[in-house]
């Protein structure tokens, strides 16, 4: 369930900004939505890793926190590159 809503929320911090440049309106709004979007991914992941730290599942945790370190670094670069997109083709029109 957690990897499911952290995915949703992490695409729609992707699809956010890319939204923004088809439709042109509300530049503000968008980038922080998108932003928003992936903060709330980020803590979903944090929710789970609590979780299986208060269950003791430290085989699980240690099975899977390179993959979401990785996940998140890219959640965060992409999202990241995506704003800037915007806010810089924005500055050329």
């Amino acid at each position: 369930m957690h990897f499911l809503l952290s995915l949703i929320l992490g695409l729609g911090a992707w699809a956010t900004p890319l939204i923004y440049l088809t439709i042109r309106r509300q530049k503000a709004l968008f980038c922080g939505g998108s932003l928003a979007l992936c903060a709330a991914s980020l803590w979903v992941q944090l929710r789970l890793i609590r979780r299986l730290v208060e269950l003791e599942r430290f085989h699980v945790l240690r099975d899977i926190i390179g993959g979401i370190c990785l996940c998140a670094s890219i959640l965060v670069g992409v999202t990241v590159l995506f704003n800037a997109i915007v806010l810089f083709e924005e500055r050329n029109t």
